[in-house]
C-alpha cells in the first residue's frame, strides 16, 4: 500500500493499493506487446494477455522481469475511518 505524504494533525492521509499494472514487452514504443495484470476483488491476480486469462501470484505481479517494463499502474483509494470515500460528481 502506498500512503502519501506525512500526516496532518487530526486527519489520515489516503491510502492507495495497487489494482493493476500495465506492461510493455519489447525494445522500442512503437513496437512490441502489452499485457496486464489486474487484481479482482477476490484479492486474486490475473494476467491478460491477449486473449488468454491465468491467475497468477501477487509476488509476479511485483517482480522485476527483463523482458517487460511497467507501463502504467493503477491504484485504488483505500477508505480509512476519517476519510470515507465519496463518489465524485460533475459540476
Amino acid at each position: 500500500m502506498f500512503r502519501p505524504g506525512p500526516a496532518s494533525k487530526g486527519f489520515d492521509p489516503p491510502v492507495y493499493a495497487l489494482s493493476g499494472v500495465v506492461y510493455h514487452h519489447g525494445v522500442a514504443l512503437q513496437g512490441g506487446h502489452y499485457t496486464c495484470d489486474v487484481l479482482h476483488p477476490a484479492d486474486e491476480w490475473f494476467r491478460i494477455d491477449d486473449e488468454k486469462i491465468m491467475e497468477v501470484k501477487k509476488a509476479e505481479v511485483l517482480a522485476y522481469k527483463q523482458d517487460r517494463d511497467a507501463y502504467v499502474l493503477f491504484y485504488t483509494a483505500i477508505p480509512t475511518s476519517s476519510q470515507p470515500l465519496t463518489p465524485v460528481r460533475g459540476q
